[in-house]
């Protein structure tokens, strides 16, 4: 299981909830759970079935504490059989979702305020060690 958090300010950030479900992966759509100020998305992908691999979950909470300021938390979790391919995965779908929501704040002038923990906003490790220079 992984987890990062992101806090991001701007104007009509409620709008946000719409954005993450129109650009996020088609092929496994959202649940969508809501009330007043918190706003829950729940995916839940499979794959390679003859590995038994088929249960990977993502779950983002957003959080509306203010008119213009929201606190994502995302969640994600994998297959215990095959802990390593799962680990992988969970790091690569919290990345994912964090580059998602750098470029959806940027096309409406929206802040990114902080992002937990700080390495979510890098490329993983494979990615860093095989980099061209």
């Amino acid at each position: 299981m992984n987890f990062g958090k992101i806090s991001i300010k701007g104007k009509d950030i409620r709008s946000i909830v719409g954005f993450l479900i129109e650009s996020l992966d088609k092929e496994y759509p959202y649940h969508v759970c809501q009330s007043e100020n918190v706003v829950v998305l729940i995916k839940e992908q499979g794959w390679l079935p003859s590995m038994e691999m088929a249960n990977f979950m993502s779950v983002f909470f957003l959080k509306f504490s203010e008119s213009d300021q929201v606190d994502i938390e995302v969640v994600t979790g994998g297959s215990e059989r095959h802990y390593l391919f799962s680990w992988s995965i969970e790091k690569n779908e919290n990345r994912r979702f964090i580059r998602t929501l750098k470029k959806i704040c940027q096309d409406n002038d929206w802040v990114v305020t902080n992002v937990v923990p700080e390495k979510l906003t890098k490329p993983f490790l494979l990615g860093r060690i095989f980099k061209r220079k």
